[in-house]
């Protein structure tokens, strides 16, 4: 115990230092913060006001990445680990704060989203061009979201249409024959504002596995896995002058993804190919019925369809279909100046089709919720409660309270206490029985974390940053005994330190963040499975005339790719370049060169990762905002 706390004290001294150092002779601020956010509390506040954990991606954050993944633009973020099993289009697992690739609630447009069997969402396949805002809370908000919010919150906001009508367009081309053609119309008339935008991202791509053996099977199977993936987004909406407004949207991306698989008989019948649907459709109605109340109502739907597959035909296709329908009421009361109460409700129906046998393929869940926001001067509070009633592991209660105090007009310290939980997947609970063994457990009971955090964040004509330490215990974790069947088995201890900071300096645009982590398995003391224990990330951005530059470092340490910890994947450092150039009126030349040194490295074991390549695209954007 007394080196877990040295340890924690030293990270949290590096991060003071850190903060320190953001502290620098600049013109301006990041305005990012000042964003209107909603993830945090479900409720409209800038980023600043937040008592967590905030990082806010705007669409000029992205447009100034040049990412053309979501996992590419998060990469980096604090409190964010990323592991792929292979580039573009294969299967990725993001870790918030040390938690599991379960532990985060992913919504779009306030939709969950994610397989109903695996409970996971497809971060691969998320189309970025049709994302206009990421919000990322950390810390626990399953108080206001129920389960899947232990480690925090991802909200993905797709384009939204205002001012005149436009339409803008783009064409990519790079390294192992990857494309990226879109186009779109956006803009308001009148009351009414919409956006239609849709494109097709494909790639070549590397060999992704081995080789090497994979679940006691030799995989060599030397070729490019491609990934295709044809998307589109629209939104609607409608304001009856102040008291209504009324909102449609929709995100879509289908396509193709190959993978490796054993070869060599008798294996050459495995699946190796997997077609895939992702589809979001959300209906929203706010309204104001008397003064100082709004009320909001969402239905929403969304649907993961998966289809496996030999590219030979010579083995059993398998489907994997699951659908998810929600429904949210949620009342904001003002009751008083500087107050806010908030009451709702949620609705939760999960169905799956699979030709998997699985032995129940519905279930339910019913949660309601109260919140009390309040500031008093310097004080801020939040209180939030929260009832579960689930169809499968019967009723569970969360909660959170969280304190801000303002030493100045500038600088807050704020400290927050949460409780969360995650309820067990469909394969944990229902999957069938494999030649006579069970492979599932219809007896689990959910997971359960406690989360405490202290932050400290400050900001000045001449800089802004934030440091946050916290502490994680999840029990009753769920994993496989010694015959593969899921367990209440584990208790595992979290603690970590991550600090960030977003400056301008003339035509400097300075970012970055330090996330360090200590998540350990309590009954063993071994590091969690592919989590690395430090990460940093440093984003430089600057105008020479027409031409804006950018030059971006990753640093993330080494992780382990199994939990007894034998299997190490050392630590890796990534440089990436880019520009663009702005030639003429609505017109702009993007280049970008990924992992410009051409680092080899893996965050799974066995599965190969980019090296050094070359992206061009040509942009035309009436109206494009300055970098």
């Amino acid at each position: 115990m007394r080196s877990k706390m040295k340890k924690l004290y030293s990270i949290t001294a590096i991060s003071a230092v850190m903060l320190s150092l953001w502290a620098i002779s600049v013109q301006a601020e990041d305005t990012s913060q000042n964003a209107v956010i909603v993830t945090a509390t479900r409720t409209a506040q800038t980023a600043d006001e937040a008592l967590a954990a905030v990082t806010v991606f705007t669409r000029q954050d992205i447009e100034r990445s040049q990412a053309r993944s979501v996992p590419e633009l998060l990469r980096g973020t604090p409190g964010i680990d990323i592991s792929q099993n292979g580039p573009y289009g294969k299967t990725t697992s993001l870790f918030l704060r040390g938690t599991g690739t379960a532990h985060t609630m992913v919504l779009v447009d306030g939709i969950k989203v994610g397989s109903a069997t695996t409970g996971t969402p497809s971060w691969e396949f998320l189309p970025i061009t049709e994302i206009e805002r990421i919000e990322i809370v950390r810390g626990p908000r399953s108080s206001l979201y129920g389960s899947e919010a232990v480690g925090g919150v991802i909200q993905i906001f797709t384009r939204k249409g205002q001012g005149p009508v436009l339409p803008h367009a783009e064409v990519m081309v790079g390294s192992h024959s990857t494309n990226d053609v879109n186009a779109g119309v956006s803009g308001s008339i009148g009351d009414t504002s919409f956006n239609a935008h849709a494109g097709r991202f494909a790639t070549r791509s590397i060999n992704s596995f081995g080789p090497a053996f994979q679940f006691g099977t030799y995989v060599d199977e030397p070729d490019h896995d491609g990934y295709d993936n044809r998307y589109g987004s629209f939104h609607v909406g409608h304001r009856f002058g102040s008291t209504a407004e009324i909102g449609f949207s929709l995100l879509h991306s289908q396509g193709n993804t190959e993978y490796d698989s054993a070869n060599v008989p008798p294996f050459s019948v495995y699946n190796n190919e997997q077609n895939f649907i992702q589809n979001t459709l959300g209906l929203t109605l706010r309204i104001n019925p008397l003064s100082g109340w709004q009320s909001s109502m969402q239905l929403g739907q969304h649907r993961d369809e998966l289809f496996d597959f030999s590219a030979s035909r010579a083995s059993t296709p398998g489907r994997f279909n699951t659908k998810r329908r929600t429904l949210s009421w949620q009342n904001d009361f003002s009751i008083a100046s500087s107050q806010l109460l908030t009451l709702g409700y949620d609705r939760q129906n999960e169905y799956v089709d699979s030709t998997t046998a699985y032995n129940q393929t519905s279930r339910h869940n019913d949660g309601v919720f109260g919140q009390y926001q309040a500031r008093f001067g310097a004080h801020d509070m939040q209180m939030s409660l929260r009832h579960d009633d689930n169809q499968q592991f019967g009723g569970h209660d969360t909660g959170n309270v969280a304190y801000g105090y303002g030493i100045s007009k500038n600088t807050r310290v704020n400290t927050s206490y949460g409780t969360g939980f995650h309820a067990p997947t469909f394969n944990d609970l229902y999957f069938p029985p494999y030649f006579g063994s069970p492979t599932s457990n219809p007896n689990l009971q959910p997971e359960e974390s406690k989360t405490f955090e202290l932050g400290l964040t400050s900001k000045s004509e001449i800089g802004r940053g934030g440091i946050h330490a916290f502490h994680t215990t999840i029990s009753n974790m769920i994993a496989l005994d010694a015959n593969y069947v899921p367990q209440n088995l584990k208790h595992a201890t979290i603690d970590g330190v991550e600090t960030d900071g977003s400056v301008e300096l003339n035509k400097w645009h300075i970012k970055g963040a330090v996330t360090l982590l200590n998540p350990r398995d309590d009954e063993t003391d071994n590091v969690l499975q592919r989590r690395s224990r430090r990460g940093i990330s440093l984003d430089l951005d600057r105008r020479l005339g027409e031409v804006d530059t950018g030059l971006s470092v990753l640093s993330q340490g080494a992780r382990y790719d199994d939990s007894a910890n034998t299997v190490r994947l050392g630590g890796y450092s990534l440089v990436n370049l880019r520009a663009v150039y702005s030639f003429a009126r609505d017109w702009s030349l993007q280049g970008r060169i990924e992992n410009l040194l051409n680092k080899t490295y893996q965050t799974a074991a066995d599965y190969h990762m980019l090296g050094r390549t070359y992206y061009v695209s040509l942009a035309y954007q009436p109206g494009r905002r300055e970098h």
